[in-house]
């Protein structure tokens, strides 16, 4: 059978370019509404470059675009790959600049090196666009590299990226049996993603000055997004987390990170702070859960004593979005706390607190003491 896809473009009024404007896919076999032009993904086998002397060569042999230069990439576009339990898909490492887009990828199962649907050894790769699905990994990239706009589906990890400066944006990461986003690196933007019905949403290690933004997690087993060994300095702001086990989640002394303007619906636990220290939280919201606190095998005591919490945080309460009160040092020993709108009390290191005409309703941790 014949796979056929079809994509929405539409030609620039003074050149021969074309722009792609709207993509719509199913997992494998794929049907795309189309504007004007038709677009036939060409049955191929697996592609295997490990340097840029092979990629000259089947650049010319399979009549690629490009030469590999920043201004003119080689572009590898509109294939059809059944990898039949191969490691990979598409597998490269090369200095060259190369655009990787429109191609649909499955049954990359194999061991051996590389691994995954799309496979970046190295080099400076833009994947965009492209279908992978019952892959070991679907895309794995390092340094560099840009992945957008991809549709990820039971892989066993949908993007494994190790790298810095690398941009993950848009993708849609859903019904991977282990995780949406693995990322260990610095300096990368994670942007605009989906990613739902994982085990785990994204997952950071060792993960530092990096920017998480307007991601949407929902109904992952576990995390929406978690920081964990170590990671440091990363902002996560206007983030979305929905029906998972946790929303946000800071483990293995992971510090110094801001938490900023994310919402959180109906997890277990929303902001879960298991292990880290100096971590800043300004202006979430949660709905049915709140923050908690807790204990891991990195950590034997609670990291409570050296966050920063202002009252800007949310609970959904009886009276509306309740401030959460973060209260502690023995400088505040003897005080009464009376305030009906409070949605959370997170006392620490504190002794003779009264607590009155408080109704706490709205989290899944009312109130908690250190």
């Amino acid at each position: 059978m014949k796979i056929w896809a079809v994509i929405t473009v539409i030609a620039l009024m003074f050149g021969p370019f074309i722009s792609l404007i709207q993509v719509g896919s199913s997992l494998i076999d794929q049907e795309m509404t189309v504007n004007k032009y038709e677009i036939i993904l060409t049955s191929s086998s697996p592609i295997l470059i490990l340097n840029d002397t092979a990629f000259d060569e089947q650049a010319s042999a399979n009549g690629w675009q490009g030469n590999g230069s920043g201004s003119d990439p080689y572009i590898i576009a509109n294939l059809d790959i059944d990898a039949n339990g191969t490691g990979y898909g598409i597998g490269i490492s090369t200095s060259y600049n190369v655009i990787i887009r429109n191609c649909s990828i499955k049954y990359a199962t194999g061991g051996g090196s590389p691994l995954g649907g799309i496979s970046i050894l190295n080099g400076n790769v833009t994947i965009h666009n492209n279908t992978i699905s019952k892959c070991g990994y679907g895309i794995k990239a390092g340094d560099g590299c840009i992945i957008s706009n991809n549709k990820l589906t039971f892989n066993n990890f949908a993007i494994w990226a190790i790298g810095d400066g690398m941009t993950i944006v848009e993708n849609n990461c859903s019904y991977n049996p282990n995780t949406g986003i693995h990322y260990q690196g610095s300096h990368s933007l994670l942007k605009g993603n989906m990613i739902h019905d994982n085990d785990f949403g994204i997952h950071v290690i060792e993960g530092s000055w990096n920017r998480l933004e307007s991601n949407t997690m929902s109904r992952n087993d576990d995390h929406g997004i978690k920081l964990d060994y170590g990671s440091h300095n990363n902002t996560v702001i206007s983030n979305v987390a929905y029906k998972n086990d946790d929303g946000i989640m800071i483990d293995r002394g992971s510090y110094g990170n801001i938490i900023v303007n994310n919402s959180i619906r109906m997890c277990e636990e929303g902001l879960y702070i298991l292990s880290g220290s100096e971590n800043k939280f300004y202006g979430n919201s949660m709905e049915g859960c709140s923050f908690y606190f807790g204990t891991s095998l990195a950590s034997l005591l609670p990291t409570i004593y050296d966050q920063t919490i202002p009252l800007n945080n949310t609970v959904l309460g009886p009276t509306g979005w309740e401030p959460v009160l973060y209260f502690g040092g023995h400088d505040n020993d003897n005080t009464s706390i009376n305030d009906p709108t409070l949605g959370q009390i997170i006392l620490w290191d504190v002794e003779n607190i009264r607590i009155s005409n408080v109704e706490i309703l709205g989290g899944t941790a009312g109130t908690i003491f250190f």
